[in-house]
């Protein structure tokens, strides 16, 4: 496996942060560092990019638009003009009719499935696969879930948050 982990903040003797990984060899990996508001924890974005598509993961604060904001320009800067699509995943903390949801729908497009509960012992969908509207086509989606229960292992226990996918055909 090839991974990006990106810390974000120290936490019990090391850090706190965002990953990806894939079985595929990377072109190249960077980080987003998301700096935030007096009284709440930074932030990250790991992304690694192949020559088809780019990957990205994050976690963030609940209510801070500007972190949104911050994905967004980056990821404009970067990849406004690409052909490559490229994907984010991640605890968003927000729910899809949320203003940071609606902050990040203006650059991307939401392709897993927002209708069930991705939190245990809550009734909200606040984790997402998101596709950045640039030059690449929008993938389309053959299938996404959320996974609340497993052949092997309690998910219950492995987080407190449920597994999502989105199976995706490239055009």
């Amino acid at each position: 496996w090839r991974y990006n982990y990106a810390p974000a903040i120290p936490n019990r003797g090391g850090t706190y942060g965002s990953g990806v990984a894939s079985k595929s060899e990377p072109i190249k990996c960077f980080d987003i560092l998301i700096p935030t508001r007096k009284g709440s924890e930074d932030r990250v974005v790991a992304v690694m990019e192949y020559e088809d598509y780019v990957i990205a993961s994050t976690h963030l604060n609940y209510n801070q638009n500007d972190q949104v904001e911050l994905i967004n320009k980056t990821i404009t800067e970067l990849y406004a003009d690409s052909d490559k699509p490229v994907f984010l995943g991640g605890d968003m903390n927000a729910q899809p009719h949320h203003e940071m949801m609606l902050e990040f729908k203006k650059e991307w497009v939401i392709l897993s499935s927002t209708g069930r509960t991705t939190v245990q012992d809550r009734t909200a969908c606040i984790d997402y696969i998101l596709q950045f509207k640039n030059k690449a086509k929008i993938a389309k989606v053959t299938r996404s879930q959320v996974i609340t229960a497993a052949l092997a292992g309690d998910v219950c226990i492995a987080s407190d948050h449920y597994a999502i996918y989105a199976d995706v055909k490239l055009p």
